[in-house]
């Protein structure tokens, strides 16, 4: 299997996870409160909440899976360490600047209220993703051997996943900066706080490595079947763990350990259904893996067009409101589909046959919008 072949399941995961986090932005934000009570809402917010988990597992897998070949040029300070730096550091920069309660520095300073500085410390799931990254860098550059380094990571992602609740539901965090404190709990706000999200992205870690190996020994079809048999343990009991009244019911404050491995379950498998869609059906370039492969830029994209306040201090969604019927906030959301699959597509092309100006162009429009904002 080919380098670029290898990797177009996870592309297909990652752009079906993309594709879904337009749906949930788009309901959360339009649809009328009345629908949330209907019986088919439950399923659906279920569904979304694997978004989340599907993106950071990805997210890690992904890393431990390009990175093996770049090790050498990363340890070397080649320009794939500065361009992996960069990375990170934009994926950071874009995090924070989705919360940005002004497109201006002045008015940061001297206008945004508490609860607007505080949202915009929060943690939002890019910035989890830029830190994960970042320490999963930081380890593969000190740590030579592989085996001592898959080990760490896993020790670090169930390490913040056990002590997830004692950050939740103390006042440990509270001596901290809000800046800091925003990356251990939910308590002021953050969605996706370090613990114990960062154990969705180091448990993707591990998992590449493995992938890694049963691909050299030529068991690839193995592996996804044990790690579908994972995911369906993992699911069935969570769930059972999860029903009123069941003798397997397990309550415990949140973060729930058996919460997490039930997301964990239905992401594995999930993403072994990828693999054998892949093998078994196949997977030609198309706007799914377009989306996937500008996951960055529909990311910010679309929640820029729906909630950024641009005429009057009013946004989309300050227009909208939640007013939206099922059918009509379906209908929203497949325009925002194929508006973001337009974009990436056109995006992905011009990289492609225009590699020098692509990143030119990003240059550009990533520092003139720190320095409009910095001077505006």
């Amino acid at each position: 299997m080919g380098k670029n072949q290898r990797l177009l399941f996870v592309d297909l995961h990652r752009g079906l996870v993309l594709l879904l986090m337009i749906e949930v932005h788009v309901f959360n934000a339009m649809l009328l409160p009345q629908m949330k009570t209907e019986w088919w809402f439950p399923y659906l917010n279920f569904m979304n909440g694997l978004v989340a988990p599907s993106f950071l597992f990805i997210s890690g897998f992904a890393f431990v899976l390009a990175g093996k070949k770049k090790l050498a040029d990363f340890r070397k300070f080649k320009f794939t360490f500065w361009r992996q730096i960069g990375r990170i550091g934009l994926i950071f920069l874009v995090g924070y600047s989705l919360h940005l309660p002004f497109l201006s520095l002045q008015k940061m300073l001297h206008e945004a209220t508490p609860s607007e500085i505080n949202s915009f410390l929060n943690v939002d799931v890019l910035q989890c993703i830029a830190f994960g990254l970042l320490v999963l860098f930081i380890l593969r550059l000190l740590i030579n051997k592989d085996r001592l380094f898959i080990w760490l990571i896993f020790s670090l992602g169930a390490f913040s996943v056990w002590i997830a609740p004692y950050f939740w539901n103390t006042d440990a965090a509270q001596s901290l900066p809000t800046f800091l404190s925003n990356f251990l709990t939910k308590r002021d706000g953050s969605f996706f706080p370090l613990l114990p999200w960062l154990g969705f992205m180091f448990l993707g870690a591990v998992t590449s490595s493995s992938f890694i190996k049963a691909q050299e020994m030529g068991t690839t079809k193995i592996f996804f079947k044990n790690l579908s048999l994972t995911g369906l343990a993992l699911m069935f009991v969570g769930h059972l763990s999860m029903i009123e009244g069941f003798f397997l019911q397990v309550k415990m404050p949140a973060p729930n350990y058996l919460f997490f491995l039930l997301r964990l379950g239905y992401v594995f498998l999930i993403f072994s259904a990828c693999w054998f869609y892949e093998i078994s059906i196949g997977l030609k370039e198309n706007y799914i893996l377009d989306v996937s492969r500008e996951s960055l830029l529909v990311y910010w994209l679309h929640l820029q067009i729906i909630f950024r306040k641009v005429f009057n201090d009013w946004s989309l969604q300050n227009v909208v409101g939640q007013s939206l019927s099922l059918i009509e906030a379906v209908a929203i959301t497949l325009i925002f589909i194929i508006a973001m699959m337009f974009v990436a597509r056109n995006w992905h092309l011009f990289k492609v046959k225009f590699p020098l100006y692509a990143r030119i162009t990003t240059a550009v429009v990533v520092w003139g919008c720190v320095i409009v904002f910095l001077v505006n």
